[in-house]
């Protein structure tokens, strides 16, 4: 009966839950708010600037494990990889 009622709820007021591990909580947002504060967020011109030595980082650990990997990645998986990381 509990988790009929869970669903109704979901579904009739579409919330999100969201669960914080480190927290073990779990929170409901109005999927509308939630979306429209995360679009808010994600709006901002300095929310997500990526500077040119992040990438470069990323890039080399990226190549380290794909080659540290390669036995278990098909090998024409691995060259369109690294050919996307050149």
């Amino acid at each position: 009966m509990l988790e009929f009622l869970i669903q109704k709820f979901v579904k009739e007021y579409l919330h999100i839950f969201i669960r914080f591990d480190e927290e073990n909580l779990t929170v409901a947002f109005r999927k509308n708010d939630y979306i429209s504060n995360v679009e808010n967020m994600l709006a901002g011109k300095n929310a997500y600037k990526i500077e040119k030595k992040s990438i470069n980082k990323i890039t080399k650990n990226l190549k380290t494990l794909i080659s540290g990997n390669k036995g278990y990645i098909e090998q024409c998986d691995y060259n369109k990889i690294l050919k996307i990381l050149q």
